[in-house]
């Protein structure tokens, strides 16, 4: 390994802040309707990310809008 990926390494953080997002009309629909909602790729992506020593920082669920995933 040449010094620099070595020191670049060593100096990176080792625990990092995600953020998850969740795009699905159907699912933003039907949370907004009191329903509960389920989504397994989110959920393998929070156990993924907590098992490797990261933080979630911020969770969301919205619809497919553009304006919403601009501000999101």
């Amino acid at each position: 390994m040449m010094e620099t990926s070595r020191k670049h390494k060593e100096r990176a953080p080792k625990e990092l802040g995600f953020a998850v997002i969740t795009i699905s009309t159907s699912r933003y629909r039907d949370s907004q309707a009191g329903k509960l909602v389920t989504d397994e790729s989110r959920d393998l992506i929070l156990k993924l990310l907590k098992d490797n020593g990261h933080t979630v920082v911020v969770q969301r669920l919205i619809t497919d809008d553009k304006t919403m995933i601009q501000k999101t």
